[in-house]
């Protein structure tokens, strides 16, 4: 049986490095580190890293999916806390803006040219098209958006996000990935709106329209809710790796 301290201190050096790695791809991208200049950012050994993942990709996909995961969450979280519907679309553009950062453009550019990250991408986005559709559906039952399908909405905001996160379209177009979100959104946001008479409440501010029911309680009602995180995967050799 192992050292009940040894294993809280291998534990907590996993967690560091798990949490680094995050961070570093957010900041500089990922495709270019071998497996050694990795070890070697996130002052661990490779064995460490092979106590996360088997292989470089499986440790590219692992932290990957961790950070597509808690991106979900917290859209959702904003959706929910969103005071009325045109909130809740700036509210998801806001989150997505805070969970990447604002140095996201070559992990974001990675991401789309790695087919792990393109996989990890399609397996997590009917989350984000799910919370999209659910807040377009009730912007549009209340009359603060125009009569469209939310889920041919949703799939188009999506979509298009999608569109110029990839590589040839963030080199040719030398617009930083969060700004072309930023305006993509505001895009959709304006096209979504519903011309001034069909509005309910005042029209200077759709902050003014409080939904009925609340966010929170129709995405919830609606199976919308989010994903855990995936869990530090266990090693069978628990040992120190320094």
């Amino acid at each position: 049986m192992g050292n009940p301290v040894h294993q809280e201190i291998e534990s907590s050096r996993i967690q560091r490095v798990i949490r680094e790695a995050e961070e570093l791809f957010l900041q500089e991208g990922f495709l270019h580190f071998s497996t050694t200049e990795l070890a070697q950012r996130l002052r661990c050994s490779k064995r460490t890293l092979y106590s996360i993942a088997p292989d470089r990709s499986s440790f590219l996909e692992f932290i990957i999916s961790r950070h597509l995961l808690r991106l979900n969450e917290n859209l959702l979280a904003a959706a929910e806390a969103a005071p009325d519907w045109m909130s809740a679309i700036n509210a998801i553009l806001d989150a997505t803006l805070d969970t990447f950062g604002a140095e996201a453009t070559r992990f974001i550019s990675d991401l789309n040219l790695f087919p792990g990250g393109v996989r990890l991408l399609h397996q997590t986005e009917n989350a984000r098209v799910d919370i999209l559709a659910r807040v377009i559906a009730a912007g549009v039952a209340d009359g603060t958006f125009r009569k469209i399908d939310p889920t041919i909405a949703a799939y188009a905001v999506i979509g298009s996000s999608r569109r110029i996160s990839q590589a040839d379209f963030l080199a040719r177009s030398k617009i930083p990935w969060n700004q072309a979100l930023t305006a993509l959104y505001q895009f959709f946001s304006h096209a979504l709106l519903a011309p001034a008479p069909a509005r309910r409440g005042k029209v200077a501010t759709v902050r003014a329209v409080r939904p009925e029911p609340s966010a929170a309680k129709v995405l919830a009602r609606n199976g919308v809710r989010a994903i855990p995180m995936p869990l530090i995967p266990r090693s069978k050799n628990r040992r120190a790796n320094h």
